[in-house]
């Protein structure tokens, strides 16, 4: 009987000190505040009167497509959603074009980087068969993409030539490595710094 007591005065002891901690705030936890203004009603652009209407949705089960769980899955996007009406195609490509231009751009900066780094220490530029034999060893994604014709490689003597460029600069708008640094260039000017 000496246990039992002993035990219940622990556990009233462990209840008296959460209720104190509850009701004089001892954990110095802020409270969260109440929202200023309710949530916004759910929009719909449907054109079915059931989708985004609240009592409707409140029925349960019964309402769902064959093989639907009512449920949003992760991972399935409706490209429409993303780009709007159309089908999503135009946001979409200019997406995938700005990823490109962004790799574009570093792969030339790490090219640019790598041949700063093999300039003799009078500035003397390496030949384009001593920097693919380098690439080769020491990056090879830099080298299977100029072997595969992203980037044609000049192999300039000029330090502040153009070293490399994206394979269609010369006809469209785009980078190119030029004195070291990547630039995006027209054309015209491509073509007027390759002549010098």
């Amino acid at each position: 009987m000496q246990t039992m007591t002993n035990g219940w005065a622990g556990v009233m002891t462990i209840l008296s000190w959460s209720l104190t901690l509850v009701l004089f705030g001892g954990c110095n936890k802020p409270k969260p505040k109440a929202p200023d203004t309710p949530p916004p009603p759910p929009v719909s652009s449907s054109s079915d009167p059931d989708v985004g209407n609240p009592s409707v949705a409140q029925q349960g089960p019964g309402n769902q497509t064959p093989g639907s769980t009512g449920l949003i899955q992760p991972g399935v996007v409706n490209p429409g959603v993303i780009g709007g009406s159309g089908g999503g195609g135009g946001t979409i490509q200019a997406v995938r074009k700005a990823a490109r231009r962004t790799q574009a751009r570093n792969e030339l900066q790490q090219l640019g980087l790598f041949i700063e780094q093999m300039r003799d220490p009078f500035g003397k530029m390496p030949t384009r068969e001593q920097i693919l034999q380098e690439l080769r060893q020491g990056y090879p994604q830099l080298y299977q993409a100029i072997q595969e014709g992203s980037y044609i490689l000049t192999g300039t003597t000029d330090g502040s030539g153009v070293w490399a460029y994206e394979v269609e600069a010369d006809i469209r708008p785009g980078l190119a490595l030029i004195g070291g640094r990547v630039v995006s260039t027209t054309p015209e000017e491509l073509v007027r710094y390759l002549r010098r």
